[in-house]
């Protein structure tokens, strides 16, 4: 907190980053930590994939109404 910037959106500058502790963690947390983060990016895209069919299928029915 103490290098943070900014009122509503929290930043830290880079030169401030250098200073920061970064605590020393068990090879299983940082194979955890990984693991996370693989599946948050694959969700990610899942959702944009998911999103897409979504918007699809409502461009689709839209149509199908219109030509009906």
């Amino acid at each position: 907190k103490a290098f943070q910037s900014g009122t509503s959106q929290q930043y830290i500058y880079p030169k401030d980053i250098r200073q920061m502790l970064v605590p020393e963690v068990k090879q299983e947390a940082r194979e955890e930590i990984d693991r996370l983060i693989v599946e948050s990016y694959q969700a990610e895209e899942e959702s944009k994939r998911l999103l897409d069919q979504a918007k699809h299928r409502v461009e689709t029915l839209i149509e199908e109404a219109i030509a009906a």
